[in-house]
């Protein structure tokens, strides 16, 4: 996976003059995500199959509390079937509510009934219509498929760039959008990623998940 490894100043100076004369493609590849070699090591491109492994649901519409019927939320940013509830052991078209019925998935919205913890945890993903190489990956590594990191990502206060990411992959039709927006969300993620680790945070895998990245010994 050589292109898991940190970029030098020369690579990153897409801000030049010459750097915005060159097509978008290529200035794509100049902007490639990158991770320090010690985090990279850690970890190799996840294949469509294992984000969809790791997926509630896929979404298919960019919305984001556009509306109040749950029909019309699913599989969008707001579906709880996908996230997870909103209010305590409350599912989303309210026939369920109440701790008694824990665990139960409501057979009418298909909400399970928990607590909004499960929002901090459940993730979906976006079917691509065009596979797309992964910007830290070499060129055998295409995805068929992104992730969608748990509902509190895009939630947070600065959760805004994630959700310009996810939307504009999700409307996406060409490769070359498609990528390029998809290594966006990458770019945004790796400073997370690295943070997790000089930490040794607990989310550090579910991050490099967001960025559909496997533990290299899984």
């Amino acid at each position: 996976m050589g292109s898991l490894q940190r970029t030098g100043r020369a690579e990153r100076s897409c801000d030049s003059s010459a750097a915005r004369a060159r097509p978008a493609v290529e200035c794509w590849s100049v902007m490639r995500p990158s991770l320090p070699p010690n985090i990279a090591a850690e970890y190799r491109p996840a294949t469509g199959g294992e984000v969809r492994a790791e997926s509630f649901g896929a979404l298919k519409a960019a919305r984001v509390h556009g509306e109040s019927d749950w029909r019309r939320q699913r599989g969008t940013f707001d579906d709880q079937a996908i996230f997870g509830p909103r209010r305590r052991y409350a599912c989303a078209c309210g026939q369920y509510e109440g701790s008694q019925y824990a665990n139960i998935i409501c057979d009418i919205c298909g909400v399970k009934i928990t607590t909004p913890d499960a929002r901090r945890v459940r993730c979906a993903h976006i079917n691509l219509e065009v596979e797309i190489f992964h910007p830290l990956g070499n060129e055998k590594d295409r995805l068929n498929a992104v992730p969608v990191l748990p509902a509190r990502f895009f939630e947070a206060e600065n959760g805004g760039e994630l959700l310009s990411a996810y939307d504009a992959i999700i409307c996406g039709r060409d490769e070359r959008g498609v990528a390029e927006w998809f290594a966006r969300l990458c770019e945004i993620l790796s400073p997370v990623l690295v943070t997790a680790h000089c930490w040794d945070l607990s989310d550090r895998l579910l991050i490099a998940h967001g960025m559909a990245l496997r533990d290299r010994e899984k």
